[in-house]
């Protein structure tokens, strides 16, 4: 076969690598969606606390502060065109830094701030993933809450059942209580959840929101953990892809030939 024809395999080998990417919100200077998507507008319904933060952050030139006000004064990044994942072979993956400023309990990352369902919620002594199935749907693993910068990541393998796992700072934790099951998941709020009008919004930062629409593995959430990038495949690697498509597609040559 000749370079060209490799090349082309490598090329488009690697672009279905990138076209995982449904949204990441880097929050450096503004809310926007960095796919251009699902751009997000600051809502905040206090005292105008909320907004990018220059000083505290983790990658970047900032993260967004989440200042709970309390109700009525709720704030949250508000996603007009909201991100939907849907349960399906590939699974998806949603990664993203959180810093809480005290140790309340209501402390809601990210989900569907209209409905009683799909969010992440970092309890003081539990984190806990709820999504769109039966009732008490949630799925929970335990850790011990404090004010410092955390990694979290919340993938679905594609399995029909336990399929659940929730990545805190690189490492899988056990999952203690529910269902190990994550399917559809609707994400239109980052800083609130839950009915909004329940007031649990995050009075903390959030930083770099990653969402894919497949499964990451554990060495590609530690690679967003230190670098805030997914690993890129070695040049061998992509070499060795490119030439095992190609003898497959020599290999039903041939066989089509007989």
């Amino acid at each position: 076969m000749s370079l060209i024809a490799l090349l082309v395999e490598i090329g488009c080998l690697t672009s279905q690598a990138n076209a995982a990417l449904v949204a990441h919100w880097s929050f450096d200077t503004d809310f926007t969606d960095s796919t251009g998507g699902h751009n997000g507008t600051l809502v905040d319904g206090g005292t105008a606390n909320s907004g990018i933060d220059t000083v505290d952050k983790k990658f970047g030139a900032g993260s967004v502060d989440i200042s709970a006000d309390g109700a009525p004064g709720i704030d949250y990044v508000d996603i007009a065109s909201p991100v939907t994942l849907v349960h399906d072979a590939d699974g998806f993956t949603f990664a993203f830094w959180v810093k809480k400023r005290n140790n309340d309990n209501q402390a809601m990352v990210l989900g569907d701030r209209t409905a009683a369902s799909d969010y992440v919620w970092m309890h003081r002594a539990s984190i806990f993933e709820r999504s769109t199935i039966a009732s008490n749907n949630f799925t929970q693993a335990n850790w011990t809450s404090d004010t410092a910068w955390h990694h979290v990541a919340v993938v679905n393998n594609g399995a029909s059942t336990n399929n659940m796992a929730i990545y805190l700072d690189g490492v899988s934790l056990p999952l203690v209580a529910g269902p190990t099951r994550l399917y559809a998941f609707k994400l239109n709020t980052i800083g609130d959840g839950w009915n909004g009008a329940n007031n649990f919004d995050l009075n903390g930062n959030v930083d770099e929101v990653w969402v894919y629409d497949h499964t990451l593995t554990g060495a590609e959430i530690v690679g967003l953990r230190d670098n805030n990038a997914i690993p890129e495949p070695s040049t061998f690697h992509l070499l060795w892809l490119g030439l095992l498509g190609l003898s497959g597609i020599r290999r039903k040559c041939r066989l089509a030939s007989h």
